[in-house]
């Protein structure tokens, strides 16, 4: 599965268990979301509850294409949402003079197509800052590309939860390092 339908999964998941949603990630192999907590408050006189793997061949469960295909539907319905929530504050427009966001939205995409072109996967956070890097050499502000990044980038209340602030300070703060050193 690509990776952002392997996230919508495992969120899929751990809100059907009652899991970690905090670690409800692509990336996060071997956690049994939903069957352990192995945090220190939920640790009881008898130990963490424990979970017995029976059987793994390294393959596709039996039942789980229905699954895998809600997952899928999931993560395009949130997608065509966040597109159709960006239409609907004005950003679809754009180009030099447009609004900050704007701009964003669109640097962001001319960025995904290159990379999709070359071949590489999508690394959102290195697109985020490669958009930051443009708009800071720009002359826009700090604050307009935070502000922005938290509005316009691709399943960021996915990716970054509740750090969207920090995320976004840190990669336009990191950006400056780099733009003023060329």
């Amino acid at each position: 599965m690509p990776r952002d339908e392997r996230k919508a999964a495992a969120r899929l998941l751990a809100e059907q268990f009652q899991g970690d949603m905090a670690s409800a990630d692509a990336s996060h192999f071997g956690r049994l979301a939903g069957f352990t907590n192995r945090k220190r408050e939920h640790l009881a006189a008898s130990g963490y509850p424990f979970v017995k793997c029976v059987e793994a061949r390294g393959m596709d469960a039996e039942r789980s294409r229905p699954f895998r295909e809600w997952a899928r539907a999931k993560c395009k319905a949130a997608e065509a949402a966040r597109i159709q929530q960006t239409r609907t504050r004005g950003l679809e427009g754009g180009g030099r003079n447009g609004s900050p966001a704007a701009i964003y939205a669109n640097y962001f995409a001319e960025w995904a197509r290159r990379v999709e072109a070359n071949g590489r996967p999508k690394d959102l956070s290195r697109g985020d800052f490669a958009v930051a890097c443009r708009m800071l050499k720009e002359g826009h502000g700090v604050e307009q590309i935070a502000s922005a990044m938290a509005m316009c980038s691709p399943n960021i209340e996915e990716r970054k939860d509740k750090h969207i602030e920090d995320y976004t300070s840190r990669t336009v703060l990191s950006a400056m390092k780099i733009v003023n050193r060329t």
